[in-house]
């Protein structure tokens, strides 16, 4: 009877211990992955050209071209574990997410703010969002600006007009110039993509020439003309 006592407290001390240990064991196992509760301190999302964003604890806010695709990139750890789910308007913006290739995909539809929800969920169903917010601005044209010389030169005289002051305006927001139009009225009408134009003019060809420059920036937009008097005597 002793011997049968003792093996009765043997066996209840075995499987309170065996379940201690699967109780802690599985506590370890669901920290060593992780918890969504905390999944953001170790949360990262950037531009997929490394263009940081501007971040307040779990809210990232950008300024991005209506129309305009931009790329991000997120890691997270476990990766594979979790799952992810968007809130966003679908009237002002288009989102998708890859979560295979970590990248998510925006493009802003409308002028404005908008916020993106970005849901995740642990494998134990706990749940975290993260915000994305985003203002998207309409396009603006670009400036065009030049500054018109003259040499004379074998043959007559030689215009340069010098369009490199020109700028676009939303040069921050990945805008660029990329054509430039010289007008010289009665004369000539160049579309380049090159900053600057050389004229030739006769010896004959003094007098006053009505000059106009006109930009386009890689959304398409023109800029108004610039004009300019200049004369040869």
């Amino acid at each position: 009877m002793l011997i049968r006592n003792t093996m009765k407290h043997h066996i209840k001390v075995l499987f309170f211990t065996l379940l201690l240990v699967i109780c802690f064991g599985a506590c370890d196992d669901r920290e060593d992955v992780w918890n969504a509760k905390d999944v953001f301190s170790t949360y990262t999302l950037k531009k997929e050209d490394n263009t940081p964003l501007y971040q307040i604890e779990s809210t990232c806010y950008d300024t991005l071209k209506v129309g305009t695709e931009t790329r991000f990139l997120y890691n997270i750890e476990r990766n594979e574990d979790c799952t992810f789910m968007l809130t966003y308007d679908t009237t002002k913006e288009e989102f998708s997410l890859d979560q295979s290739s970590r990248i998510i995909t925006y493009k802003g539809l409308s002028e404005g703010q908008n916020n993106v929800s970005f849901e995740i969920t642990d494998p134990w169903n706990q749940k975290k969002t993260y915000t994305l917010q985003i203002y998207n601005r309409v396009n603006k044209a670009p400036i065009a600006s030049a500054q018109i010389t003259h040499e004379v030169v074998t043959g007559g005289y030689q215009i340069t007009i010098d369009a490199r002051n020109s700028y676009d305006v939303d040069s921050n927001l990945g805008g660029k110039i990329v054509t430039y139009k010289y007008e010289i009225t009665n004369v000539t009408i160049q579309i380049l993509d090159k900053p600057f134009y050389n004229h030739l003019f006769s010896l004959e060809q003094k007098g006053t020439f009505n000059i106009y420059v006109t930009v386009q920036d890689n959304d398409g937009e023109w800029s108004l003309p610039t004009g300019y008097q200049y004369t040869i005597n």
